[in-house]
């Protein structure tokens, strides 16, 4: 972003036609430095960047003027390079710390499988037990229905079949 504002000086317009480098200008009169110049002169924000960054004082040929843009332009680069690289480097630690906190992380395969097959003993057990609960409300179940139909039929006198 530094260098797309202090590079757009390289891209200003002259009286509203647009000039490219690869047109053939002398030195002295390349649209982009000239366009550079009035731009500093008008104090416009882009320029006086650029001279900022150029060390306080403007460029005072088209060649130090376009060093400075390639100096801008490389120290953006490197400054873009680095934050992504720590971004990198901050979503590698996330990643590895998310790994960390799975469960079985940090053991061994046969530590994992013996884990599995204890599980799978406690799953039976449990099974088991379950079915025997489930067996016993089933009976309890039926031993309530009959008392309530007996009563029910005593108090309305019904006899039972």
């Amino acid at each position: 972003p530094e260098a797309a504002s202090a590079t757009g000086a390289v891209a200003a317009t002259t009286n509203g036609s647009s000039h490219s480098q690869s047109q053939s200008h002398s030195q002295g009169d390349d649209p982009d430095y000239d366009d550079f110049l009035v731009a500093y002169h008008n104090q416009e924000p882009h320029a006086l960047e650029v001279v900022q960054r150029a060390g306080g004082r403007p460029p005072q040929s088209h060649e130090e003027y376009l060093r400075v843009l390639a100096r801008i332009e490389f120290e953006s680069d490197v400054g873009t390079a680095q934050r992504l690289a720590t971004e990198i480097l901050d979503k590698s630690r996330e990643v590895e710390d998310l790994v960390d906190d799975l469960p079985g992380m940090g053991r061994s395969r046969e530590k994992q499988l013996t884990v599995i097959g204890r599980l799978i003993e406690e799953n039976r057990v449990v099974d088991r037990q379950l079915g025997e609960k489930h067996r016993e409300a089933t009976v309890r179940r039926d031993e309530v229905r009959t008392m309530l139909q007996e009563i029910t039929c005593g108090a309305l006198g019904i006899e039972e079949e």
